[in-house]
C-alpha cells in the first residue's frame, strides 16, 4: 500500500475518531437532558397558565383561564394530555378542563383525584412523576395561581406517562438520525481533507523519487524545485547539493578515465610493438618456448589495449566528446565489407555468416565509422556464442517513417529472459553464457559503446532472446538526413 494511501487511512481515521467522538458525547449529554427539558417546557407553560389565571380575577376568570388551559393542550404532545384542574385551599375545583366541553359539572366539586389533593398542599411549581391512578401512569405539573388579592390556588395537569416518553423517542431518533448524517458528512470531509493535505505534503516525496531515479539512470543535471522551508524542502535542497556534487566527481572521473586511458595507451602501445619485433626475430634467433611467450605477451597486450580502447571510447561518448559525421551511407557495402572482415573468423569457427537485405534499402544516414563499429560489435558477439554449424545473419527492413532497422541474429546459446535488462551496462556479462561455446573474453563495454552511438544518432537499440534459443541484436538509424538531426546543429553529439 502507498505511503499516501496510509497516511490519508490513518488521518481521515483521527477526524472521524475526533469529530464523531465529539458528536456521540454531545449525542448522549442531548439525550440525557430531553426529559429535563421536556418537563421545564411543560411547566413553564403551567407556570404561565397560572400566571395568566392568576391576572384574571373577576368576571371574565373562568373563560380566560380556560383559553390559557386550550393553548396549554395545544403546544404539548398529541394524546399525551390527561386532566387539568385548578383547586382552590380546600380542595374545591374551581377550573376543569372538562369545562372546554362544556361539562361544568365538577364545578364547586371537592377534588377526589389523588394527584390533585397531593398537588394542592405544594407551594412551589412542581413536578410530580409516574403517579399511578386508574392503573395509567401519569407525569402532573402543578403551579399556585396569584391573584392581586393573594393565592387563589393551585393549577394540576396531568398528562401521560407513555405518551410523553414516545414523544421523547421522537425526538431521541431525529437526534440519531442527525448525529448519523453529521458522521457521514464528517467522514466525506475528513476523507477530502486527509487526501488533499496528505498529496500536497507527499509532493516533494514524489519529485524526489523521479529525480532519485533519473540519478540512478545516470542524469546528474537533474534539481527539484525547492518551495518549501520545511523538513521536506531541506530535504530537496540537500538532495540538490549531493546531485551538484554528483556531477563533479562524474567529471572528475571521465577526466581521470580519459587521462589514465591515454597514457596507458602509449606505454602498451610499444609493449606489443617490442614483443611482436622480437617474435618475428629481429633481434635474434629464438627457442620455441620464447616464442610462445612472446605469443602470449601479444595476446593479453591486445586484449589490454582493447579494454582500455573501450573504455576511453565510453568515457568520451558519455561525456559527449567523441565526434561524428554523418552522411550518407551505402548499406549494402558497408554490410558486405563488415562480414568480409569477420568471414574469416566466422570460417574458423565453422559458422555460416551472411546477409538478407531488401534490394530498396540501399541507404542510411550515419557516421561510416561509427556504424561499422556497431556491425562488427554485434557481429563479433554472435560469433562467440554461435556453436559450430550454425548461422549468424544480417537483416535490415524499414521501421517508423524516415527509420532503417538492422538486426543481426544468430542461433546461438540465447540468453536467459531476467538477464535481457543487464546487457546494456557497463562490464556486464551473462553468467549463463560465458565461455559456454568457446572462450568469450570481452570486456562487457561492446553493448554500451553500440547503445551510446545508436543514441547519439537519435534511434535505439535492444535485444530480443530467449535461452536456447538464439538471439537478434535490433538498433535503427535514419534512411536519409533528418529535418531535425542530433548532429545538424553541431559536431559534437551530447
Amino acid at each position: 500500500m502507498k505511503l499516501a494511501v496510509q497516511l490519508s487511512l490513518v488521518l481521515a481515521g483521527l477526524i472521524l475518531a475526533i469529530v464523531c467522538g465529539s458528536l456521540w458525547m454531545t449525542y448522549r449529554s442531548e439525550r440525557a437532558h430531553l426529559e429535563e427539558n421536556q418537563d421545564a417546557y411543560i411547566l413553564a407553560g403551567v407556570e404561565r397558565l397560572a400566571s395568566h389565571c392568576g391576572n384574571s380575577a373577576g368576571p371574565e376568570f373562568e373563560r380566560r383561564c380556560l383559553e390559557g388551559l386550550h393553548f396549554l393542550i395545544q403546544m404539548t404532545a398529541p394524546k399525551a394530555f390527561t386532566e387539568a384542574v385548578l383547586v382552590d385551599g380546600n380542595s374545591r375545583i374551581l377550573v376543569h378542563s372538562d369545562f372546554l366541553q362544556g361539562d361544568a359539572a365538577l364545578r364547586g366539586q371537592y377534588s377526589t383525584n389523588d394527584y390533585s389533593q397531593l398537588a394542592a398542599s405544594q407551594r412551589d411549581p412542581s413536578v410530580l412523576h409516574r403517579i399511578l391512578l386508574r392503573n395509567v401512569s401519569q407525569r402532573v405539573f402543578t403551579a399556585p395561581v396569584v391573584a392581586p388579592t393573594g393565592p387563589m390556588g393551585t393549577f394540576v395537569v396531568a398528562y401521560r406517562e407513555a405518551a410523553l416518553q414516545n414523544a421523547l423517542a421522537w425526538i431521541e431518533q431525529d437526534a440519531r438520525r442527525r448525529f448519523l448524517q453529521a458522521c457521514l458528512t464528517g467522514t466525506g470531509l475528513a476523507i477530502l481533507f486527509s487526501v488533499g493535505w496528505v498529496l500536497y505534503a507527499l509532493v516533494p516525496l514524489g519529485d524526489l523519487v523521479k529525480a532519485s531515479r533519473r540519478v540512478a539512470e545516470g542524469d546528474f543535471t537533474h534539481r527539484i524545485p525547492v518551495t518549501r522551508d520545511d523538513e521536506l524542502g531541506r530535504l530537496a535542497r540537500e538532495f540538490n547539493r549531493m546531485t551538484q556534487r554528483l556531477v563533479e566527481l562524474d567529471d572528475l572521473k571521465d577526466s581521470f578515465m580519459a587521462k589514465i586511458t591515454h597514457d596507458l595507451r602509449n606505454p602498451l602501445n610499444a609493449i606489443i610493438g617490442y614483443a611482436e619485433l622480437c617474435r618475428g626475430g629481429f633481434r635474434g634467433p629464438l627457442t620455441q618456448e620464447q616464442t610462445e611467450t612472446l605469443q602470449l605477451i601479444v595476446q593479453n597486450g591486445h586484449s589490454l589495449a582493447e579494454l582500455i580502447n573501450n573504455i576511453l571510447d565510453v568515457t568520451q561518448l558519455e561525456a559527449g566528446r567523441m565526434r561524428f559525421s554523418p552522411s550518407v551511407v551505402d548499406l549494402q557495402s558497408e554490410v558486405e565489407g563488415v562480414i568480409e572482415l569477420l568471414k574469416v573468423r566466422a570460417d574458423q569457427y565453422q559458422i555460416r555468416l551472411d546477409a538478407a537485405l531488401l534490394p530498396e534499402l540501399t541507404q542510411v544516414w550515419a557516421d561510416p565509422q561509427a556504424f561499422r563499429r556497431i556491425l562488427v560489435n554485434l557481429i563479433s558477439n554472435a560469433l562467440k556464442f554461435t556453436p559450430a554449424e550454425g548461422s549468424v545473419t544480417v537483416k535490415a527492413y524499414r521501421g517508423k517513417p524516415n527509420e532503417i532497422v538492422v538486426a543481426v541474429s544468430d542461433t546461438g546459446v540465447g540468453i536467459p529472459a531476467e538477464r535481457l535488462s543487464e546487457l546494456f551496462k557497463k562490464f556486464s556479462q551473462v553468467p549463463e553464457t560465458l565461455n559456454k561455446v568457446r572462450p568469450s573474453g570481452g570486456t562487457g563495454l561492446g553493448l554500451v559503446i553500440c547503445k551510446e552511438i545508436v543514441e547519439a544518432h537519435g534511434g535505439r537499440i535492444w535485444v530480443e532472446s530467449a535461452a536456447g534459443q538464439g538471439t537478434t541484436f535490433l538498433f535503427t538509424v535514419p534512411e536519409n538526413e533528418p529535418k531535425v538531426s542530433p548532429a545538424a546543429s553541431a559536431p559534437v553529439i551530447a
